[in-house]
């Protein structure tokens, strides 16, 4: 075959016949690389480092950035609500009290 063909690397890589990399390049075309699923969004068609996908740094989910992550506004609507019965404070509970006073901090 000639080289004007295009040649996947990725199929080469993935431990293909050397004849079934020809035809085509890696990406969208590449058989091999379309039946891949990504360990990272499950999505098929790419790997791990080449995902795009939305990820909340947060929650740890797919499809939205921290900005927009319900968890993360249900927690600091908790927060707004929660009580300290060491400082006597709302906004905050015992375990996440700066005070300095709190044996939590105190090394």
């Amino acid at each position: 075959m000639s080289s004007n063909q295009g040649f996947c690397t990725f199929c080469l890589n993935a431990g293909k016949d050397k004849q079934d990399c020809y035809g085509h390049y890696p990406g969208k075309d590449c058989p091999t690389l379309g039946s891949i699923e990504c360990n990272r969004c499950g999505e098929k068609g790419h790997t791990r480092g080449h995902c795009t996908a939305d990820f909340c740094r947060f929650c740890k989910g797919f499809g939205h950035l921290v900005n927009d992550c319900e968890k993360l506004k249900e927690k600091i609507e908790r927060d707004k609500n929660a009580y300290c019965s060491f400082c006597e404070e709302n906004g905050h509970t015992t375990r996440r009290c700066d005070n300095p006073y709190n044996s939590r901090n105190i090394k």
